[in-house]
């Protein structure tokens, strides 16, 4: 489903879209540890779900909101032939200043608790491992100069600075241990110089 509507200096775009999947033989990437992790055969994967997508216009200002709430089922045999649901949000708000050839954009990402295969690497066990909520966010800088030939990107991911979260590990119903895992190197800064030779 998607619909859009424009009015003076407003416009909106909603989009509403509902999926099911299902993989025989998925090759999976595991978790061993903090800073492991290894490739399995997960016999039967399956995920069920709906996006919707809001997307924002006001002159110089857009914002574009996205949320997915998934659900994932392993097709392990010491899990519950259920799925397990998380959500996850995508916030996009970007401001231009045309006077200065600016663009400022933000980037927040945000994960709801989300369930991993993780594997035993004493037994080789495979069992269901559950990452703990958070945010990420970028944020980057536009600038246009000589004749807008020349672009100029500057920012930083990882604003936050998230580097480890925390995996409560599962085996039936009874609750192993826990585990750091690291995603991230932490926060980090870029810059991007682009010139148009052509134009």
């Amino acid at each position: 489903y998607q619909k859009f509507y424009s009015k003076g200096d407003w416009a909106w775009f909603t989009s509403l879209d509902l999926f099911y999947n299902r993989i025989n033989d998925k090759i999976e990437l595991t978790i061993l540890g903090p800073l492991e992790a290894t490739y399995n055969n997960i016999s039967r994967f399956e995920t069920v779900g709906t996006s919707v997508a809001q997307r924002m216009s006001y002159k110089n200002f857009d914002l574009s909101v996205n949320f997915n709430y998934t659900g994932r089922f392993t097709g392990l045999e010491d899990s519950e032939a259920e799925f397990n649901f998380s959500p996850q949000w995508v916030i996009q708000p970007s401001v231009k200043f045309p006077d200065h050839d600016l663009v400022v954009n933000v980037f927040i990402n945000h994960f709801g608790e989300l369930n991993n295969v993780f594997e035993d690497t004493a037994s080789g066990e495979l069992s269901i491992s559950e990452m703990a909520a958070y945010s990420m966010i970028d944020l980057s800088f536009n600038k246009k100069l000589m004749n807008k030939r020349l672009s100029v990107t500057a920012g930083l991911r990882n604003l936050l600075n998230v580097v480890n979260i925390t995996s409560t590990l599962f085996q039936g119903a009874h609750t192993q241990s826990s585990i750091s895992t690291n995603i991230s190197p932490g926060r980090t800064y870029f810059i991007t110089i682009r010139y148009e030779i052509f134009k």
